[in-house]
């Protein structure tokens, strides 16, 4: 019985690998449609509503299609005259439609906002009513709606997952049974913390997969609409004026370089003239020693010589 174990044991962990191994190529194979044919079924079931709607064929309700899973986005550009006011109707329609703004790039020109890029993430069942709504905000320049099929990834990704987590379940079986020794125990164990790794990288990816399907992706371009004022040719008392001014400055920072090396000198010419007044100090003092001696040896009565007795 002991010599069976782990023969079952190691035949139980090749099944296991090779259910994970083969977890792909067991995925149920499902169309790739391209989306142009995607748009067209979008027309198509837009052209099928109400005639006279108003309604644009890029803002076909793609998500229509049962079934399919889809990754809807898009760019818009609109010219506005006032910006902070459609910068704040536009947060209205994101609130709306519960969603949020996952970036916001501004372009500040002279005193003023030029143009400002809003990526936001909206709900794709709700990506065309708020288009309805943003196209109102001002003048549409340009506008852009894709879409993309991903629904044989998605069904391959189940797939994968579902056979891992049935892998990591048959691991876990294995694992429980007493009979097993230690060696074989360590064995299952860091197979079972494989299929665990793998559990977990695939349920992150298809996290980010459904989020991609749920939340739409719109760039919305915000550009500020200014009058174009050409410049006036400048008149005689223009020129006076702005040379008069070029003088007046040039004459300042003038001033200012003067007076910014005064201070840097002064420190250096306070040393100097301390320097100064001591060596005149002394050399009239050496002067003044010399003198009172050639004074004392002139006022001396000269010697006479002694006569020979």
């Amino acid at each position: 019985m002991k010599q069976t174990a782990p023969r079952l044991l190691v035949t139980a962990l090749s099944l296991c690998l090779a259910v994970s191994s083969c977890a792909k190529n067991s995925a149920p194979a499902t169309t790739m449609q391209s989306p142009q044919a995607t748009r067209a079924e979008g027309e198509r079931a837009a052209d099928s509503g109400k005639p006279g709607d108003g309604k644009p064929a890029l803002a076909a309700e793609v998500p229509a299609l049962m079934g399919r899973k889809v990754v809807r986005n898009g760019e818009l550009a609109v010219r506005v005259e006032d910006y902070p006011k459609a910068a704040k109707e536009l947060q209205s329609i994101v609130d709306a439609s519960s969603g949020f703004v996952q970036d916001l790039q501004v372009d500040h020109g002279v005193d003023t906002v030029s143009s400002a890029t809003w990526t936001l993430r909206l709900p794709s069942t709700g990506l065309d009513r708020a288009l309805d709504r943003l196209r109102v905000l001002g003048r549409v320049t340009q506008e852009h709606i894709g879409a993309e099929d991903v629904t044989e990834a998605y069904t391959d990704l189940q797939a994968r997952l579902d056979n891992a987590v049935a892998a990591e379940q048959r691991l876990r079986q294995l694992l429980d049974k007493p009979e097993h020794a230690l060696k074989d125990v360590l064995e299952v164990e860091r197979e079972l913390n494989r299929a665990r790794e793998n559990v977990e990288v695939l349920q992150g990816r298809k996290r980010l997969l459904d989020s991609r399907i749920d939340l739409a992706t719109l760039k919305v371009t915000l550009s500020v609409s200014g009058k174009y004022v050409p410049p006036l040719n400048p008149t005689l008392l223009d020129r006076v004026a702005e040379t008069w001014h070029n003088s007046l400055d040039t004459l300042g920072e003038a001033a200012q370089g003067l007076l910014v090396l005064g201070v840097a000198l002064a420190p250096w010419l306070v040393t100097l003239a301390l320097i100064g007044w001591l060596a005149g100090v002394v050399i009239r003092g050496v002067v003044q020693r010399l003198a009172q001696r050639v004074a004392g040896r002139s006022a001396q009565p000269p010697r006479t010589p002694e006569s020979p007795r």
